[in-house]
């Protein structure tokens, strides 16, 4: 038997696979896949999708079966409140599922005018910067299977700076080149 939890978050996952935009889904490598959800132009689709893969490849993260799904702006916080998250992260990671959601406003190649506040309070980063540290983090929960979010920040810090070395969930030798979120993610 499937855990209800279990089975709702996988329900959310095929909707929103489902419900993409006319924009196909960008395989990075076999089983690596980056996914917009329903609401975005093909020419918009393809833009976030160029940003994300742009990020990840700076990262080189040692993955395979997941799937990063880019969520419009107006649908996250549907999306958020689905897993049980708060609307203000730019970003989550649901284990269960093998996906992280993306806000689409972190999905950018460069800042858009107007600079946003509410994504400023994570990181003084921007554009592709900003989308490579959050990616980083995020990664971290993936790599060590972990809800910790201090874990997750380090192993996210140490593959950045260091990209081509091996994951150690266990060293928390904390890294940082960028300040610490004012609230956890």
């Amino acid at each position: 038997m499937i855990p209800p939890k279990f089975a709702a978050c996988l329900l959310l996952t095929v909707l929103f696979c489902r419900a993409q935009s006319t924009c196909t889904p960008l395989e990075l490598k076999p089983g690596l896949l980056i996914v917009c959800a329903k609401g975005f132009t093909t020419g918009d689709c393809r833009n976030r999708q160029a940003a994300v893969k742009l990020a990840l490849e700076a990262i080189h993260p040692p993955l395979q079966d997941w799937r990063f799904l880019i969520v419009p702006d107006h649908h996250w916080r549907h999306a958020c409140v689905a897993f049980g998250r708060q609307r203000w992260v730019p970003a989550f990671t649901n284990l269960e599922s093998h996906a992280t959601y993306l806000n689409s406003r972190l999905a950018v190649l460069f800042e858009p005018p107007g600079f946003d506040e509410e994504l400023a309070r994570f990181s003084p980063f921007t554009g592709v910067q900003r989308l490579e540290w959050v990616l980083g983090h995020e990664l971290g929960h993936i790599l060590c299977g972990t809800p910790d979010q201090e874990i997750a920040e380090d192993v996210g810090n140490r593959l950045r700076l260091s990209p081509s070395r091996p994951v150690d969930c266990r060293n928390r030798r904390y890294v940082s080149p960028a300040p610490r979120p004012l609230l956890g993610f």
